[in-house]
């Protein structure tokens, strides 16, 4: 159903949550969200702050890394709006997740032509404005 990328990405962060949650129970969680909260990750672009899966896997990224900015894109994004990721860091980053549903027209036993609804999980490589990955380094 998921590709194994994205199996493994979830994988890794119930991972990272039931680590923190069996290390300090509530005190971890408490701990965790406060630091991400002060500084949720967004998405550099739109500015949109990100939710769910994502805010805790980019959340994980910003706390464990000490990155000084939360803002992530995409390579393409970054590239749309004029950075040039430096080659040696071009496969890092973070996973964000993307929840979906598509439709498609497909036809019954009996020749009837009928709509049917998948949904998929897809998975990105986002990367942050850490200057390290960047050259020449870009901030907004």
């Amino acid at each position: 159903m998921f590709s194994e990328i994205t199996r493994n990405e979830l994988r890794n962060l119930g991972t990272k949550i039931s680590e923190g949650l069996n290390e300090d129970g509530l005190k971890w969680l408490k701990s965790f969200t406060s630091k991400v909260s002060a500084n949720a990750p967004k998405n550099a672009i739109t500015q949109k702050n990100y939710q769910g899966l994502n805010w805790w896997n980019l959340g994980f990224e910003v706390v464990n890394n000490d990155y000084a900015t939360n803002n992530f894109a995409t390579k393409k994004a970054w590239q749309n709006v004029g950075a040039t990721i430096k080659p040696d860091h071009s496969k890092n980053g973070t996973q964000v997740f993307y929840w979906g549903q598509m439709s498609k027209k497909v036809e019954d036993k009996k020749g009837d032509e009928k709509t049917k609804n998948f949904r998929f999980l897809n998975n990105k490589t986002n990367k942050n404005i850490n200057p390290n990955f960047f050259f020449p380094y870009f901030f907004f």
